[in-house]
Parts: structure tokens; C-alpha cells; sequence
């Protein structure tokens, strides 16, 4: 039994010593390097059956490839199917709806504007139940997105505004200005459908 435990631990030892080399590599802008780290460390946690740090260590995966020159959106798909069944399997939304919104995001960037709107209507109340207001501010953002999507631009405005009305009450703010930037980019075709006076309305 002591050998066992001594066991875990070092393979949680070495999950997290992966996990900050993939951390420290993905601040130093070297996301082939972090990817390779969190794939090790995603590796381990499948031997070892710790669904709650594979499912964190695949999101990583995921984002250290959105950022890789040539990123192929659909690449990250299987991944984030097996984060799902991990994150269902501990039945915890808390690592559920953290897959759902990577979901979302994929979709949004793949142009299947319906499903994410789908797993929007999916995941909000699971978010709203659980009391993770950040998370349902997410989903509502994607929402806003996915009608510009589908060319709903009175839905995507008001929508908008519900998702930063949520980041009003939480006191929370988009940091970074190429996420702002994008995030109106997104917007854009929804407030051109639109006069000053009426949007403001």
C-alpha cells in the first residue's frame, strides 16, 4: 500500500512539474512547446484514471493549439469529446461547463453557428443552477456571437448587452486588447444592421 501511495504521488509530482513547464512555455509565447507538455501531462493522468486533471490538462492541449502556426480548429474536436466524457463522468459541473464553453468556442470558429447556440441552451442552466455566473456570462457572450452567425442581429445585440450587463455585476472586465478587438470584430455586422439611435434604444 505504501509503495502504491508513493507511486501516486510521483506521478502527481511529475503532472504538475508538465503542467508548469506547458504554463511557463505558453506565457513565453512557445505553444508547440506547451502543447508537448500538456500532452505528457494529459498522458499521465489517463494512466493514472485522474479525469478532473486530464480534463484540465486537454483544455490546455486545446488552447496551446489555437495559437500554433496553421491551427486547424478541427483538430481539437476529439479532444474536447474526451474532456467531455471525462468531465460528465465526475458529474461536477464545475468541469462540465468548462468543456461546454471550449465546445462552443470551437463551434463558433468552425461556422456551426446553430450548435453552439445548442449547447448554449444546453449549458445555461446548468451554470445558473450551480451558481458559476462567469460561466453563464461565457455562454451568453457565444450566444451574442452565434446569432451575428445566423444573421439574428437584434438577438446577438441584445444578448451582448445581457453578457456585459453579467461582467458589470461581477465587476469583471475583457482584459487584453486583441480580445476586445475581436470581440467587436465578431459583433461588427450586428451593429452595422443597425442606426446609432436605434442600438443605443
Amino acid at each position: 500500500m505504501a509503495d502504491f501511495e508513493a507511486g501516486m504521488l510521483v506521478d502527481k509530482e511529475r503532472v504538475m512539474a508538465l503542467d508548469g513547464e506547458g504554463r511557463a512555455a505558453f506565457a513565453q509565447a512557445d505553444f508547440s512547446a506547451a502543447r508537448r507538455a500538456f500532452e505528457q501531462a494529459a498522458q499521465a493522468c489517463r494512466a493514472a484514471g485522474w479525469r478532473e486533471d486530464l480534463v484540465y490538462q486537454l483544455l490546455q492541449i486545446t488552447q496551446a493549439m489555437a495559437h500554433e502556426p496553421g491551427y486547424d480548429p478541427s483538430a481539437a474536436q476529439a479532444l474536447l469529446e474526451e474532456a467531455l466524457e471525462a468531465a460528465r463522468a465526475t458529474g461536477e459541473p464545475r468541469w462540465i461547463l468548462p468543456v461546454q464553453i471550449n465546445r462552443a468556442r470551437l463551434d463558433l470558429q468552425e461556422g456551426r453557428y446553430a450548435e453552439c447556440l445548442r449547447l448554449v441552451q444546453a449549458g445555461l442552466p446548468i451554470a445558473l443552477d450551480a451558481g458559476f455566473d462567469d460561466f453563464a456570462g461565457s455562454l451568453v457572450q457565444f450566444a451574442a456571437f452565434a446569432c451575428v452567425g445566423l444573421e439574428r442581429f437584434e438577438a446577438a445585440l441584445r444578448l451582448n448587452s445581457a453578457a456585459q450587463a453579467q461582467r458589470d455585476r461581477e465587476g469583471a472586465v475583457v482584459s487584453g486588447r486583441a480580445v476586445r478587438e475581436a470581440m467587436e470584430r465578431n459583433l461588427a455586422p450586428a451593429r452595422k444592421s443597425f442606426p446609432a439611435g436605434k442600438r443605443a434604444a
